[in-house]
């Protein structure tokens, strides 16, 4: 028997949840270690947004070196700021209810991220902003 259980329903019935794939456990932890220590880049797709950076792309954006081969930035960690780190336009926005999901290039490296905006007014695809990111604020996947 098949049963598929999504993130929400997995952490409402029990403590910890375990990401299969191919019928195999990648990861058995709690919702929150899942989503801050993930793995793999399965299960930092599957638990929660986010964008998954390159080495490459990671050394682009900060100008130094990367200690592991891939990322995730979730987006509660880019932030709009009047004079942020980076400037770049909103190429796409997805309605979450009292919230969207934000894609954002980055006019510096031609990399898109992700980011939550709330606040009223919501930004309209092609406004220029400027956002802050720090090397910090991506979480190392060891693939």
């Amino acid at each position: 028997m098949y049963i598929k259980i999504f993130q929400s329903e997995a952490s409402t019935l029990g403590d910890y949840i375990g990401i299969l794939d191919q019928g195999k456990i990648k990861q058995w932890d709690n919702e929150e270690n899942l989503y801050k220590n993930p793995k793999s880049i399965l299960i930092a797709k599957a638990i929660g947004d986010g964008t998954i950076l390159k080495a490459s792309d990671y050394e682009k954006l900060f100008k130094m070196p990367a200690k592991s081969p891939f990322f995730i930035l979730r987006p509660e960690s880019v932030q709009i700021q009047q004079n942020g780190t980076f400037t770049g336009k909103i190429i796409n926005r997805k309605g979450r209810g009292n919230y969207s999901l934000i894609t954002f290039r980055i006019n510096q490296t031609q990399i898109d991220v992700e980011l939550y905006v709330s606040s009223r007014p919501l930004p309209k695809v092609d406004d220029v902003l400027s956002i802050c990111i720090t090397h910090d604020s991506c979480i190392p996947i060891q693939e």
